[in-house]
C-alpha cells in the first residue's frame, strides 16, 4: 500500500482527468483505414509505392497523399538498405490564388498533433481546412505520421495481434482507476506492465529507430523534397506547428538544425529536459489551480452554460 498523503485524491484526479482526455480524443491507433470513411475515400495507403522523392497521388477526395522513402538509422556509417516509408497527407494552398511551387506560394506547413504517437495524417483530415484558414491558404498543410505510427512503416506495436490488444484493454488497462491509494498504485502497476511488454523480445532493438531526433530529421527530409518540387528557385527552412509532444519535435529539429528553421509554432509547450530525463513530473505543475479556474469559469457562466 502506498504512504498515505494528502496528495493523493489530487493525483487521482490527474489520473481520471488523463484518462478521459484520451477518451475523448481521436486515439492513437495502428488502424490504417480513413477515420470517417465518404464517399471517394477508397485511398488505401498500400496502393502507393515509397519513393526518395515525393510523388503525390489523390486521395480522400480533396487531399493528396504520399509515402517518402526515407532511411531507417540516419547514424549508419554505410550504405544502410533498411529505409522506413514515411505516410504523409498534403491540402494544397488555394491554387487560383497561390498556385503551389508557384513564387506567391507560402511553402509547405508540417503538423504534429502530440503523442507521441499522434497521427499527423489523422489531424489533417479532421482539421487541416480550419487550420488553413488560421495559417492562410498561401501554405500547403501538410501532415504526417511519426515513425511507428499508423500508416508510416515500419509500425511499432506493443503486441503481437489485435487480439492481444484487446484482451490487455479487458483486463483493465485502460478503466478509470478506483479512487484510492490502491486504485493509484494499480495504475502505476499497469504503467509499469506496459513498460516491460513494449521492450520485450525485438521491439526494444526496433524501438532504437523510432526516437524524436529520427522523427526530426524526416521533418527536414519531408520539407527539403517538398521545396525540390519548387517551380520558384526559392528554397526556406522547416515551417512547423506543433502541439504538445510536438513542441519537443520542434524544439528537437530546432536544436539538431538551427540554420533549417523558417517559421516555428510550439504549442502547449513541453518541458523537454524534464521530458527526455522520462520524469514528466512538471506535467503536473499548476493541476491544482487549472482544476480551481475550472469550478470558477463553471461558475461565472452559470447554470443555463
Amino acid at each position: 500500500m502506498l504512504p498515505r498523503d494528502p496528495r493523493v485524491n489530487t493525483l487521482m484526479l490527474i489520473v481520471i482527468a488523463l484518462f478521459l482526455a484520451k477518451v475523448h480524443t481521436r486515439p492513437i491507433s495502428n488502424d490504417t483505414s480513413a477515420p470517417k470513411p465518404g464517399e471517394g475515400w477508397d485511398f488505401t495507403w498500400d496502393s502507393i509505392t515509397p519513393t526518395p522523392n515525393l510523388v503525390y497521388h489523390r486521395c480522400y477526395n480533396t487531399f493528396e497523399c504520399a509515402r517518402l522513402e526515407v532511411p531507417l538509422d540516419y547514424l549508419s556509417s554505410e550504405q544502410c538498405s533498411e529505409t522506413a516509408s514515411i505516410a504523409i497527407i498534403k491540402l494544397i494552398s488555394d491554387p487560383t490564388e497561390f498556385p503551389e511551387y508557384g513564387k506567391k506560394w507560402g511553402g509547405p506547413l508540417l503538423l504534429n498533433p502530440g503523442g507521441p504517437g499522434g497521427s499527423g495524417v489523422g489531424m489533417v483530415l479532421e482539421s487541416g481546412h480550419e487550420i488553413q484558414k488560421v495559417v492562410g491558404k498561401q501554405f500547403s498543410v501538410i501532415g504526417f505520421d511519426p515513425r511507428g505510427v499508423n500508416n508510416t512503416r515500419p509500425l511499432a506495436s506493443c503486441f503481437d495481434s489485435a487480439v492481444d490488444r484487446i484482451l490487455w484493454n479487458v483486463k483493465g488497462s485502460g478503466r478509470i482507476p478506483r479512487i484510492s491509494e490502491e486504485g493509484l498504485g494499480e495504475a502505476f502497476v499497469w504503467g509499469r506492465i506496459m513498460g516491460q511488454v513494449c521492450t520485450s523480445g525485438n521491439r526494444a532493438e526496433e524501438g532504437k529507430f523510432l526516437g524524436t531526433a529520427s522523427v526530426a530529421r524526416d521533418m527536414l527530409a519531408i520539407t527539403d523534397a517538398t521545396w525540390d518540387l519548387s517551380k520558384s528557385g526559392i528554397r526556406k527552412g522547416l515551417q512547423f506547428w506543433g502541439f504538445s509532444y510536438g513542441s519537443v519535435l520542434g524544439i528537437t529539429f530546432a536544436t539538431l538544425f538551427p540554420d533549417k528553421v523558417e517559421r516555428m509554432i510550439i504549442d502547449g509547450v513541453v518541458d523537454v529536459f524534464d521530458f527526455f530525463a522520462l520524469d514528466m513530473l512538471k506535467n503536473l505543475q499548476n493541476t491544482e489551480e487549472v482544476m480551481d479556474s475550472f469550478y470558477i469559469f463553471c461558475s461565472q457562466a452559470g447554470p443555463l452554460k
